[in-house]
């Protein structure tokens, strides 16, 4: 059983750095739990909130908001940085798979957070306009 939220809030911590200096984080979300690997889960935020932070330039915005429907709980993570493409969107949760220069990136970050959501029988969509980036992770509700 893991504390979503708190899961999140130890990942905003280890990147509080860098975060500070480029991003305004809007972290909106209850405690909610979750069956999974907290391990596996720190990995998962840990990816897509460092691709947040190389994504935006200067004066970006990171939001963290949490939404359910009767099956899952919706964790939506989206920046406003630069417009991700129609192609890159079609691959990038292929292994191997960059935009980024080989110094800087192996391609297997959003491949192993989509494993990490596949272990946990969970989904992710991803969608990206002139405004906003946005992941929106759902995970499995607990029958409690």
């Amino acid at each position: 059983r893991i504390n979503v939220s708190t899961s999140i809030s130890t990942i905003l911590k280890v990147f509080g750095h860098e975060l500070k200096n480029k991003l305004e984080v809007h972290f909106n979300m209850p405690e909610v739990f979750v069956l999974g690997y907290e391990n596996k889960l720190y990995q998962l935020w840990s990816n897509i909130i460092k691709n947040a932070i190389e994504a935006v330039e200067s004066n970006g915005i990171l939001e963290i908001n949490y939404s359910s429907n009767e099956a899952y709980h919706s964790i939506s993570i989206r920046n406003n940085g630069p417009k991700i493409e129609k192609e890159v969107l079609d691959n990038m949760f292929k292994k191997f798979y960059t935009t980024k220069s080989q110094q800087k990136g192996t391609g297997l970050g959003l491949s192993i957070v989509r494993r990490i959501i596949n272990d946990h029988d969970g989904q992710i969509v991803v969608s990206s306009d002139e405004d906003w980036t946005t992941f929106e992770i759902l995970l499995p509700k607990i029958n409690e």
